[in-house]
Formats: structure tokens, C-alpha cells, sequence
């Protein structure tokens, strides 16, 4: 009897699917880092633009830059409701990936353990061999001295 290989094929295999995955998850980890630098640039921004515009509605500015002001602050505030949109949903699909690591980890431990129970069952099976072998050597042993 000898070692299946089919189930360190698939071991393997199920170690391949982690790496792919885990590969995955590292990405929406950068995307995430991204968008929330991007959400952190956007609120000073915001914040900066805010103060320089009441700073400059204290010095009596013309209608025409007010209007800009107002505007250029609603799409900032545009802006960052779509980069808040984006991180949720990159949040989102995180947690479905490292689930999904989770997963084929566990695939990976079922698969490593029937390698192991089949290499335990050679080994069992061997050494009954063996046993049978050494009985045969004896009992022929036993009969030729008598």
C-alpha cells in the first residue's frame, strides 16, 4: 500500500486557493487604505475652503465669488458622500474576502488531515505487514529447529 497522492494534490491545491485569496483580501486592504486617505484629504479640504469662506465673508467679497465659494464646497460635499459610498462598499467586499479566507482555510485543514490519516493508515498498514512477516519468519524458524 502507498501513499494517495491525490490528497497531496489536493492539499496543494486548497494552499493555492488561500494564497489567491489572501492576495485578494491584501488588495481591498489597499483599496480601503486609499479611500479613507482620500476621505481624510477631502475633510481638510473641506474644512479649509469652509474657513476661507467665512473669512472671506467677513471682508465683504462680490456676489460672484460667494456663488463660486458655495458651490465649489456642495461639490466637495458631493465628493466626499461618494468617497464615503466607495469605502462602504470596500469595507464591505473586505469582509466578504476574508471570509472567504476563512473558508479555504478551513478546506486547507480538512484537506492536511486526510494526508495525514492516509500516511497513518500506511503506516499502520506496513507495520501489520511487517508483524505478518516476521510471525511467517518465526513460525518457519521454530519449524526447522524442531
Amino acid at each position: 500500500m502507498k501513499i494517495r497522492n491525490c490528497w497531496t494534490v489536493l492539499a496543494k491545491k486548497a494552499q493555492d486557493e488561500v494564497n489567491e485569496r489572501i492576495q485578494v483580501v491584501t488588495e481591498f486592504r489597499k483599496r480601503v487604505d486609499h479611500l479613507l486617505q482620500s476621505r481624510e484629504r477631502m475633510s481638510i479640504m473641506l474644512a479649509d475652503y469652509q474657513n476661507k469662506a467665512q473669512q472671506k465673508q467677513l471682508a465683504l467679497q462680490g456676489m460672484g465669488d460667494a456663488t463660486n465659494m458655495r458651490q465649489f464646497i456642495l461639490q466637495l460635499h458631493e465628493l466626499l458622500r461618494r468617497v464615503n459610498e466607495d469605502l462602504e462598499s470596500a469595507q464591505s467586499r473586505l469582509a466578504d474576502a476574508q471570509k472567504r479566507v476563512q473558508l479555504a482555510e478551513q478546506e486547507k485543514l480538512k484537506m492536511q488531515t486526510l494526508v495525514e490519516k492516509d500516511q497513518v493508515a500506511v503506516k499502520s498498514w506496513e507495520r501489520k505487514q511487517d508483524q505478518k512477516t516476521m510471525d511467517a519468519l518465526g513460525v518457519t524458524l521454530f519449524n526447522i529447529k524442531t
